[in-house]
């Protein structure tokens, strides 16, 4: 009613479930009713790092591939901290 024009995008778990209730709940068309996953995991696999490296999570850059869930993986080969890839600051295991 008081945003014809309005996208709604969340961000959320679990996300396919949260999206598609967002949907429901809204009454907008799927178009504008969408979920992003990969921001939210990438933001956990930085925090997790940030804690385990003792850093602040604005020092990580990183990148994960695939759909959200058991699919998506972290790519350390491309992830570094200020500069340092991850590789040689975490041990592989």
């Amino acid at each position: 009613k008081y945003s014809p024009n309005a996208i709604i995008i969340v961000v959320s778990n679990p996300l396919d479930v949260m999206t598609y209730q967002a949907h429901l709940t809204s009454g907008l068309p799927r178009t504008k009713v969408m979920g992003m996953a990969g921001i939210l995991d990438t933001a956990r696999y930085r925090a997790f790092l940030a804690e385990e490296l003792n850093v602040s999570g604005k020092e990580i850059q990183a990148i994960l591939m695939g759909g959200h869930g058991d699919t998506m993986v972290p790519l350390p080969r491309y992830t570094t901290v200020a500069g340092i890839p991850v590789t040689e600051l975490v041990e592989k295991e």
